[in-house]
């Protein structure tokens, strides 16, 4: 995630960088309470229990202002009561290529 705060401080400010961490800790919420909540999908092509959130679904739960445009998803899975975040990445990625090793 330090490299996502990096890259928005960079190219779009504090403000905004500081928006889109706030956003992404809204979606670790948000998965936590229910980690199958609408906007997450099962990803069985990657690995037999993989899920993703793309964090635009968390938006609207963030006060104003927010993120316009979104543009990250979790990779994870959930393990015994707990949600095992393997990724987060950018939504044009080839997700089979960033699977972890050993998952």
């Amino acid at each position: 995630m330090a490299v996502i705060a990096a890259w928005s401080l960079e190219h779009f400010g504090e403000q905004a960088a500081e928006r889109y961490k706030i956003l992404l800790g809204q979606a670790f919420v948000d998965l936590k309470d229910n980690p199958e909540r609408p906007g997450t999908a099962a990803r069985p092509e990657l690995y037999a229990d993989a899920r993703t959130y793309h964090i635009s679904f968390s938006r609207y739960r963030v006060a104003a202002p927010r993120v316009q445009k979104p543009r990250h998803l979790l990779l994870y899975r959930v393990r015994q009561n707990t949600i095992e975040v393997a990724r987060v990445l950018h939504d044009s990625s080839d997700l089979k290529q960033h699977v972890p090793a050993g998952i």
